[in-house]
């Protein structure tokens, strides 16, 4: 999986330019608001301006409405332009964000559409050379955004089975959006997983304040004014295509946190839906039919799960038979749906635990649950087929924020969520420091400060490039 955007990566640490960025933001030609590189070499700019900026020759919208648009530049330097959709209407669109994913490759755009001075709502597009898709509004009505969302891509399959036992294999992809909020009562940042299967958007998406996952920690004074430095979230790949890492500086807690969101396999949830219905349909009570259906229940999890570690595999099937039978011999005078769904869920525990790749030690975690799609006049629960996808968040580390004095900094975070480096610019010169793998508790939590110094042949980005290998080598 190759996921290409040059918006974030132009915007790494190249933050000694934002004043002056933020001071040509008087009115100018239409201004590229994000970019994405694709597979064939070709370029996308995401323009924001008014249509007739961007459309001169279009009469069919007052000139004065703002819009976003997309070119696509050819190497050869030919351009087309295209008119994102959704944005022509009322509303006023800023803070986008594109990425290209290879493997589909599609063009995903993530913007802010403003419906009122304090309420927003952000929306989310795919792109291909035929054209655009219908927006999906993936986040309700939210307070205005402080910064561009950060979006991510991550594409995997998992295998299904049918009535008659035959096996197929479907893909997901699963669009990662990060986004900070800010209100009359603070700031906040949110997540939610768009997850789309066999390229079909399954109708609902969750979104999770990131402050649920926090301890409840008193604040220090200066640690809060030291968040004003940390505006922008990273949302990096994680240590294999089922997962990504967030590294962010929390407004409630005042202190930089790493996450992993990771993608638990879709088997897992196949298994735990099909078995509660199984149990439900059949109505079982008694003790022999349910061992019975236990050592089904192991088979089928050991021929579900053939492209998953082998020896994993048999140990979840087994966990899952004893879980099975215990808990029928502790509840079996629950009603059957109760019963079903205390099964499902020790399954669904126990799958976690073993496929959910390494463990933590940690208390501070979230499952997410995505619902499969049920058709029109379908009756939930009615096909077999149906998946449910299962996401979890967990907290990685929890660290005090660098003493780092009033400039703005960039967090870059390793795949597995425990390292974290930040940097910043000041005089010429890149400073960072790093997490110490050393550290009791807060003490010692960061390295000493060093510095690259800027020059002709060393820029700003390039020095960016340079602090995000070293936080995500090897070990």
């Amino acid at each position: 999986m190759k996921i290409r955007t040059l918006h974030s990566a132009l915007l790494l640490l190249v933050l000694a330019a934002a004043p002056a960025l933020q001071a040509a933001s008087d009115p100018q030609p239409p201004a590229i608001a994000a970019t994405a590189l694709g597979d064939e070499g070709q370029l996308y700019e995401l323009l924001a301006g008014t249509h007739g900026e961007l459309f001169p020759e279009d009469r069919t919208q007052p000139a004065d409405t703002p819009v976003l648009a997309l070119d696509v530049v050819q190497p050869d330097g030919a351009r087309e332009r295209s008119l994102v959709p959704g944005t022509a209407g009322p509303e006023v669109e800023g803070a986008p964000s594109l990425v290209f994913e290879d493997a589909s490759r599609r063009l995903f755009a993530v913007w802010e559409s403003k419906t009122a001075p304090t309420v927003s709502r952000l929306l989310l597009a795919d792109f291909i050379p035929a054209g655009w898709s219908e927006p999906l509004e993936i986040s309700g009505d939210v307070s205005p955004l402080r910064d561009a969302p950060q979006v991510l891509v991550t594409r995997d399959r998992f295998t299904v089975s049918n009535a008659t036992g035959e096996r197929t294999s479907r893909s997901r992809t699963v669009i990662h959006v990060v986004w900070l909020e800010e209100d009359s009562e603070g700031k906040g940042y949110y997540y939610t997983p768009v997850i789309l299967e066999r390229g079909r958007y399954l109708g609902w998406n969750p979104v999770v304040e990131l402050a649920q996952l926090e301890p409840d920690v008193p604040t220090p004074k200066a640690t809060v004014e030291a968040s004003e430095l940390l505006r922008a979230s990273e949302l990096a790949a994680g240590q294999d295509v089922h997962s990504v890492v967030l590294g962010y500086l929390s407004p409630g807690s005042g202190r930089l946190m790493t996450v992993e969101v990771r993608l638990l396999p879709g088997e897992l949830g196949f298994l735990a839906d099909e078995i509660r219905g199984h149990i439900i349909e059949i109505g079982v009570r008694d003790r022999g039919e349910m061992e019975s259906l236990a050592a089904k229940l192991r088979g089928h999890i050991i021929e579900i799960g053939h492209r998953l570690n082998g020896g994993v595999v048999r140990h979840f099937a087994e966990r899952s038979h004893d879980a099975f039978l215990a808990t029928y011999d502790e509840d079996a005078d629950r009603p059957i749906q109760s019963l079903a769904d205390i099964l499902r869920g020790h399954i669904i525990e126990i799958g976690g635990d073993l496929l959910g790749g390494p463990g933590r030690n940690q208390a501070s975690s979230k499952l997410l649950e995505v619902p499969p799609v049920v058709e029109i006049g379908q009756a939930a629960g009615a096909s077999a087929q149906g998946v449910t996808h299962l996401v979890r968040l967990q907290v990685i580390m929890d660290r005090p924020v660098p003493p780092l004095g009033d400039v703005p900094a960039r967090v870059f975070v390793s795949e597995d969520g425990e390292r974290a480096l930040v940097g910043w610019t000041a005089g010429g010169k890149v400073f960072y420091t790093e997490t110490s793998s050393e550290a009791q508790a807060d003490e010692g939590a960061w390295s000493e400060v060093k510095h690259l110094t800027l020059s002709d042949e060393l820029d700003g980005v390039t020095a960016s490039l340079i602090l995000e290998s070293r936080v995500r080598r090897p070990r």
